[in-house]
């Protein structure tokens, strides 16, 4: 088994997360992954294998659903339980996959039983389940919203990210906003809002990414992390790792891509989705194994 970065020569790009499978996505557009088995069309496993359905991806999220942008600019999902995260179906796609009208989208962002994206404008919008004002129009609604609608008070971002039932967002002078639910500390530990408030107690963020927990990059390639328990409002930076250049959250696990091109994953492993070939919980980051 190789480390990531030396696959036929090729980069990884991007890294993804979900609840419990986990995603990487090469300079050529094709995927590999590893967890647990998400749809039919994947397997579960304890290291990175191909997933072959697309093989020209340019970028991806991962929630509930996976969601992929091919060549062509369109978003293809699958995978959902809850309908209520893809815009305007309202029906289940865990065995096949759907086009999501979101062409313009700069970045998608998938949770649970929400979404948000970050158009052309860079203007954040969301859509799916409202009970927590997870959606950021100033109310908390009860039922689910089909069609995405603009983050109030929030302006334009560098980045979204989705929890359970919060939402983040780094804006463009390097800090974080977050709206929704705030058990967990998933907010700094202040209050629930349905309206986006900024966290003081990170700047100079380039890059977020949040289920449970929320993690930050900052623009001199640290990682930093907050949530998940009632004790974990401010953030930890995590050790040891490399310079990292980009991040992703799952449910109880994290990961980083470095400058070196290497995978690096900490946290929950019980359905093997660090990718080390264990199930082992790891404290500590350790390097993905590659097919």
């Amino acid at each position: 088994m190789r480390v990531v970065g030396t696959r036929k020569g090729l980069r990884v790009e991007q890294v993804a997360l979900g609840k419990d499978r986990s995603y990487l996505r090469y300079d050529d557009g094709r995927l590999q992954g590893w967890g647990e088995k998400r749809t039919y069309f994947e397997a579960a496993s304890l290291q990175a294998i191909s997933t072959t359905d697309y093989e020209d991806v340019k970028s991806l999220a991962v929630g509930d659903s996976t969601c992929v942008q091919i060549s062509n600019g369109d978003w293809h999902c699958w995978g959902a339980r809850d309908a209520a995260t893809m815009v305007g179906v309202t029906n289940n796609v865990w065995f096949g996959s759907t086009t999501m009208p979101m062409k313009a989208a700069k970045a998608v962002a998938v949770g649970g039983a929400h979404s948000c994206y970050r158009g052309a404008d860079d203007l954040v919008r969301c859509w799916g389940e409202n009970g927590d004002g997870q959606l950021g129009d100033r109310a908390r609604g009860a039922g689910p919203v089909i069609q995405p609608i603009e983050v109030q008070g929030l302006g334009p971002a560098a980045d979204v990210a989705v929890g359970w039932s919060h939402s983040c967002a780094a804006l463009l002078d390097g800090r974080v906003a977050c709206w929704g639910d705030d058990r967990g500390c998933a907010l700094g530990g202040r209050r629930s809002s349905p309206s986006a408030l900024v966290y003081p107690a990170i700047t100079g963020v380039q890059h977020i990414d949040s289920v449970s927990f929320t993690c930050a990059l900052t623009v001199d390639g640290h990682v930093a992390c907050w949530g998940g328990c009632a004790t974990c409002c401010r953030p930890r930076v995590i050790h040891p790792l490399p310079n990292a250049l980009a991040i992703a959250v799952g449910e109880s696990h994290a990961c980083a891509l470095t400058v070196d091109g290497d995978v690096f994953c900490w946290g929950g492993n019980s359905d093997g989705q660090l990718g080390d070939g264990t199930t082992e919980k790891r404290v500590a980051p350790v390097k993905v194994l590659v097919e």
